[in-house]
């Protein structure tokens, strides 16, 4: 007797195929799986008719000034997974940080475009550092995304909407991490002491910018997305810190002499303001636990910038020797953040250009700092 011919389908089902049976291929769903209640391949692959969004959803996912390319969705990606867990030390990357950088700020920039070139740009510099052989092409997109995001963010800021606070702060946290990781790679030496006449924006003003914005909108930042990035916090106990004494001693020469114009005693006023502010920063990893909800101990050295006075930026400008080498001992505190993959080596550079500037006679002064060791 001959055997009825078999035709063999390379396209019935999967379940069909697994159990060697023939698959009458109907769709959504075969009979022989709907007769035995399986669940057919073929039914994962049937086109459903799409949801119409519910109309609470205001913000479009989809970037009105740009189309995403895959490189864009790369970045992205890069950003999610791994630049947002490494924007700081292990002190920074505290769960409710964490909630800030991976899923607030994306979700502000699906609905502020320049927000979203923002993190483009801060995950091509940080990707730079694990794919080094991508550093001409990360390069060209990260400076891509920059001068993409920085038009409308110029005009949201002169615009002054309150509206906007949030995704203009969010944008303002990638720019001082930016320049820090780009200087290295477009030869500008992050090094440098801050000058009125430089021709590169330098890290330290854009820190002070953004603690300068950050005390303008504090009513509207404590009360949206970022809010647990600008709590308040108890007062510092700078006694607590065993360094202390190392910043005490600069007060001495920050005393007036019988010799001191006007002008000398106004300048050194305002350098033992500064001292001031920079012992509560170092006093931070030494307090209780309770009085560090604002910002994370090794976060605050980054905030000092932005709490000097104007007289005392101008005072460095003019490389005036009592405010460099509080800034040298600022430097001290960075060189504690120098794991920090866009911090890495900047309060080493920074405190030898300050040596340099001062010569020989200050070294004395900066002795301490120049000895403390990198993290």
């Amino acid at each position: 007797m001959k055997r009825r011919p078999h035709h063999k389908t390379r396209t019935g089902c999967s379940q069909c195929r697994k159990r060697r049976v023939k698959c009458d291929e109907s769709k959504p769903s075969c009979l022989r799986c709907g007769r035995l209640r399986l669940q057919c391949s073929f039914h994962c692959l049937a086109p459903t008719k799409p949801e119409r969004p519910a109309a609470s959803i205001t913000p479009s996912i989809i970037l009105s000034d740009s189309s995403l390319e895959l490189t864009h969705l790369e970045l992205l990606h890069h950003y999610t997974s791994q630049t947002c867990l490494d924007m700081g030390s292990a002190d920074m990357r505290a769960a409710r940080n964490m909630q800030i950088w991976q899923v607030e700020i994306p979700r502000l920039a699906f609905a502020h475009p320049f927000v979203m070139h923002g993190i483009f740009a801060i995950s091509a510099v940080h990707l730079i550092t694990l794919q080094p052989n991508r550093r001409l092409e990360l390069t060209r997109r990260a400076v891509e995304a920059e001068q993409a995001a920085l038009p409308s963010y110029r005009q949201l800021v002169a615009s002054n909407d309150p509206k906007s606070i949030h995704a203009i702060f969010a944008f303002a946290s990638f720019v001082a991490p930016y320049l820090l990781a780009q200087s290295h790679l477009m030869g500008v030496p992050n090094g440098r002491i801050p000058d009125r006449d430089d021709e590169h924006p330098h890290w330290f003003l854009v820190l002070r910018g953004v603690v300068c914005l950050l005390v303008k909108n504090w009513s509207e930042l404590s009360q949206g997305p970022l809010k647990s990035l600008v709590r308040h916090i108890d007062p510092v106990d700078c006694d607590r810190n065993p360094e202390d004494a190392h910043y005490t001693k600069l007060y001495r020469m920050l005393e007036p002499t019988l010799s001191s114009t006007a002008g000398d005693r106004e300048a050194l006023s305002h350098c033992r303001l500064a001292l001031d502010e920079l012992r509560k920063i170092a006093a931070y990893p030494f307090s209780p636990r309770n009085t560090l909800d604002a910002m994370e101990s090794s976060y605050a050295p980054m905030v000092w910038p932005g709490v000097v006075s104007d007289r005392f930026i101008n005072l460095v400008y003019e490389r005036k020797p009592e405010a460099l080498v509080i800034l040298a001992h600022f430097c001290a505190l960075l060189k504690k953040l120098n794991s920090c993959w866009y911090l890495r080596g900047v309060g080493i550079s920074l405190l030898g250009a300050i040596g340099a500037e001062l010569g020989g006679l200050w070294e004395s002064r900066i002795a301490w700092a120049v000895a403390q060791p990198a993290a």
